[in-house]
């Protein structure tokens, strides 16, 4: 069982669930939730994404090290009445780090590195969690998710990349072909933990009227 924050990417799942509508909770409509204090930064979140490959071409790219600010959050739960919940994440975040990259046609190779620049961006996810009450902390199981999330990147490796590739098409009779290679490497794709884990949301991580309001909804869910 993990504690947040997680290392890998369940920042963009793993944010469940609070802050609604003032006053009780509707019994059978959808409600959104937003968590305050899970607004804040975490640090190296991801390591690699998945390869970008264009023919001969690959490029690996990893990022050892981010920091990624989430500002705000929203999740959208619906109780399916057997204990588990249709989840709809929205979240907006920014952040840097650094980015590494392979570039290799064949045996021929060159590394790149430069800085990592998220910029202001949303994501949203659907899935679906089991929650489960225990002594001061909630526990927050996968069922379904997806496998992977694109994020924007902006990086001046990028160019260096684009650069290295127009060299090599421009060898004669080189099977190497760049086009569109510039907006493929605007963005990553990165892997989410598989579902089946579960993870730990501590009391501490709410506020004390939105741990009343999660009980709250729980406990209607529990009654459908």
């Amino acid at each position: 069982m993990r504690s947040l924050p997680a290392r890998s990417w369940p920042i963009l799942f793993l944010l469940p669930l609070l802050l609604g509508a003032k006053g009780p909770l509707p019994s059978r409509v959808p409600q959104e939730f937003e968590f305050t204090r899970l607004n804040r930064s975490y640090r190296d979140l991801a390591g690699g994404a998945a390869p970008v490959e264009s023919g001969p071409l690959r490029i690996d790219l990893s990022s050892p090290h981010q920091d990624v600010a989430l500002s705000r959050h929203r999740l959208r739960l619906v109780p399916r009445g057997d204990g588990t919940h249709d989840a709809e994440l929205w979240v907006r975040f920014q952040g840097r780090g650094r980015l590494e990259a392979r570039v290799s046609v064949g045996r021929l190779g060159q590394d790149f590195q430069d800085q990592l620049l998220l910029p202001d961006q949303t994501n949203r996810l659907t899935g679906r969690v089991r929650i489960e009450r225990a002594q001061g902390e909630y526990r927050i199981t996968t069922l379904s998710l997806p496998s992977d999330a694109r994020v924007q990147i902006r990086s001046q490796v990028a160019g260096d990349l684009v650069g290295w590739c127009e060299r090599m098409a421009s060898i004669p009779f080189s099977p190497v072909e760049c086009g569109g290679l510039d907006r493929a490497l605007a963005s990553a794709t990165v892997p989410l933990p598989a579902p089946g884990q579960t993870y730990r949301l501590a009391d501490e991580d709410l506020t004390g009227d939105e741990r009343r309001r999660l009980d709250a909804y729980l406990g209607l869910a529990g009654k459908r």
